[in-house]
């Protein structure tokens, strides 16, 4: 029997949006809120694995059980007293954790995670690694298991179990995509820009608004309105180096708190409309 982990993964800085597909597939969930939808996103996790293997030729996982009962339990153990590692504080790894659901592995092999917010952002971590990623892609696995703890000490548990049950022989002989990685773009449709206002300014009625679009650089359109009661304000600019963005506009007149919205228009192939609110 063999057990193989990867180095564990805290929260990363976004990787460049996804490349543009004619029909790339959908992962219904690969968004979703953890705390409202924490099923969802784990079912998600899954789906994504399968169409990162399946755009490099490997065959599909299923999801089993057990598996999913030993990383839940690790998940739920790592947001509980606030540690990322194979191991457990106690000394009990992957193997004596999958023992005991009584499955009964010939290989196994797991990834964990801190910090990301969804399905698509922990797998973009995870294939962005080259140590997630071969597990991801390795031809040996058959089954999988997905733990989610959406609160924890150090943000969001993830955990992955990759398993192959005793007798049954490995699914492909295929190790090429493995060497390949890691990658840095995920096969999935895109998903929404992620923009961040990251300062506001205001002299008299003059606003400056700071903000970044991440993982893209300079050329990109970003629509800023500034909303006070019923009346508003209007300010396109684009990025500079590095996705940043600075907007000098007139505030809406009035009294009262000015909601800002920054919004990146949906840019199809790469990215879905993102935006970010801010009021002050």
């Amino acid at each position: 029997m063999r057990v193989l982990v990867a180095t564990a993964l805290t929260v990363l800085a976004l990787a460049p949006a996804a490349s543009a597909q004619a029909t790339p597939p959908k992962c219904k969930g690969a968004d979703a809120s953890l705390t409202g939808h924490p099923a969802r996103a784990a079912a998600a996790v899954l789906c994504v694995v399968n169409a990162e293997r399946a755009a490099r030729g490997l065959p599909p996982l299923a999801r089993e059980p057990r598996l999913d009962a030993a990383a839940q339990g690790h998940s739920d153990d790592m947001a509980a007293r606030g540690y990322l590692a194979h191991e457990s504080p106690d000394g009990r790894g992957p193997a004596d954790r999958v023992a005991a659901t009584g499955y009964p592995y010939e290989t196994l092999s797991e990834n964990v995670a801190s910090g990301q917010l969804s399905a698509r952002l922990v797998m973009d971590g995870w294939m962005g690694s080259a140590p997630h990623c071969r597990a991801i892609l390795s031809p040996d696995p058959v089954d999988l298991g997905v733990g989610l703890a959406p609160r924890g000490r150090q943000g969001p548990a993830w955990t992955q179990l990759f398993g192959r049950q005793q007798g049954t022989p490995p699914p492909s002989g295929d190790a090429a995509p493995g060497v390949g990685c890691p990658y840095d773009r995920l096969a999935i449709a895109p998903g929404p820009a992620r923009v961040d206002i990251l300062a506001l300014g205001r002299t008299g009625r003059r606003l400056t608004v700071f903000g970044r679009l991440a993982g893209e650089g300079a050329g990109r359109r970003i629509v800023i309105v500034a909303r006070r009661g019923g009346r508003s304000a209007r300010r396109t600019v684009v990025t500079r180096s590095g996705g940043t963005f600075r907007a000098r506009m007139r505030a809406p007149p009035g009294r009262g708190r000015i909601l800002v919205v920054a919004t990146a228009p949906a840019v199809p192939g790469a990215y879905g409309a993102g935006r970010d609110r801010r009021r002050f």
